[in-house]
């Protein structure tokens, strides 16, 4: 995966995108931070664990099913602000989620 910063229309401040190939290495574990872009929520914050970036972005713009039900309710659209990766499994990524 390769994290890439862009400026986006709706934003004046920049925001990453993450480009992925389809077949993600099974070891891959991240933890993310997303922020809205909606005006009216304009301090809310998501903080999430996933093996797939870009897919779990979907969920939480609605575009795929099982998004998080805080990102359901408000502050869509969502956009990836950043992903640290490079844990060494699920358990320790999700400690790093939760601290």
């Amino acid at each position: 995966c390769t994290l890439l910063f862009e400026q986006t229309p709706r934003s004046s401040t920049p925001h990453a995108l993450l480009y992925c190939t389809e077949q993600m290495d099974t070891r891959f574990h991240c933890v993310y931070l997303l922020t809205s872009l909606d005006p009216a929520c304009m301090h809310c914050y998501y903080v999430g664990y996933t093996v797939h970036p870009l897919r779990r972005l979907r969920q939480h713009n609605g575009e795929l099913m099982h998004g998080a039900n805080y990102t359901k309710r408000k502050g869509r659209p969502w956009t990836l602000v950043c992903c640290v990766s490079g844990f060494s499994d699920d358990r320790v990524a999700l400690k790093f989620e939760w601290c």
